[in-house]
């Protein structure tokens, strides 16, 4: 099977971006598979591709079981940005999973976080890189 010049590329970036990732000091351990950089911080596992970042949790009973929690696209220029803030140390991310919609609030320096648990509509994730 040919290789297009878009899986080609695809595949080009996503090396350049874990290549940029391995002299960033990121919690976890991430690693490519097949294009796709996939990236451990503790019961959560983060795929990383161009123009994409998904988070997923380990199932409870399941080292392999994922569910999805969110994902989004950010631009080729903000993707190493949005990783940075995910994976530094001492860094928080906060999703919240809503009845419709499931939102990034916030990721950044965990003293900073605004976002405090409420027992509202949905389920919030906190993502710590310790």
């Amino acid at each position: 099977m040919e290789t297009s010049e878009r899986e080609i590329a695809f595949k080009k970036f996503n090396e350049n971006l874990y290549e940029q990732m391995t002299h960033k000091q990121l919690v976890g351990h991430f690693f490519l598979d097949k294009g796709w950089i996939h990236w451990h911080i503790s019961d959560y596992v983060i795929t990383i591709g161009q123009d994409y970042i998904g988070i997923g949790k380990r199932a409870t009973n399941s080292s392999l079981q994922l569910f999805d929690i969110t994902h989004w696209h950010p631009e080729d220029d903000e993707i190493l940005d949005d990783i940075c803030l995910i994976g530094t140390k001492g860094n928080v991310t906060v999703v919240h999973d809503g009845l419709l919609v499931k939102t990034v609030l916030y990721s950044g320096p965990r003293d900073a976080c605004p976002v405090k648990r409420k027992w509202l509509f949905g389920k919030y994730y906190y993502i710590y890189a310790d």
